[in-house]
């Protein structure tokens, strides 16, 4: 059963693109005599990926950051510069293709100045209460510290009875 990824990005561009790598890649198997299987085998990639990629069906496919790392294994499976041929699948139309339906201004959310008075209610905090500990009456601090151990001197040696 086939499950449609919600919320995919219809990006033509992002499409074509790998669809026409998909092609390349095809074709440089089959030019090698290679089976989906074998280059499976070898890629560690499954099947139905590898047929995904080829036919162009980005609804089968991961996010494209693992679609530019299948397709430098393929590349590398096939006989080919798979880090060139992946560097060539554009990371930046990459980007443009994914963007989530949300989007959250992380900006508004964190500024310096809050995290300048974080720090400062923070470092307060600790001077006051190091200072409480440090001021409190001795009667409350001797039980938090332990008395020194007491010394016992030796005993002077006796000279033996005569007798």
């Amino acid at each position: 059963m086939l499950v449609k990824k919600p919320n995919l990005p219809n990006n033509q561009a992002y499409t074509e693109k790998l669809t026409a790598f998909g092609q390349r890649l095809q074709q440089l198997r089959l030019q090698r005599g290679l089976t989906l299987e074998q280059i499976s085998v070898r890629t560690l990639i499954p099947v139905r990926m590898l047929s995904a990629i080829e036919t162009g069906d980005r609804v089968q496919l991961p996010e494209p950051v693992y679609v530019q790392g299948f397709l430098r294994r393929y590349g590398d499976a096939v006989g080919i510069d798979g880090v060139e041929l992946a560097e060539e699948f554009s990371p930046g139309a990459i980007a443009h293709s994914w963007r989530p339906t949300r989007h959250f201004n992380f900006q508004a959310h964190l500024r310096p100045l809050h995290l300048y008075l974080l720090y400062t209610v923070l470092v307060m905090g600790a001077i006051s209460s190091l200072s409480y500990l440090l001021n409190r009456p001795s009667a409350q601090v001797t039980g938090l510290i332990a008395p020194p151990p007491k010394v016992v001197a030796p005993a002077a040696p006796t000279a033996p009875p005569i007798g």
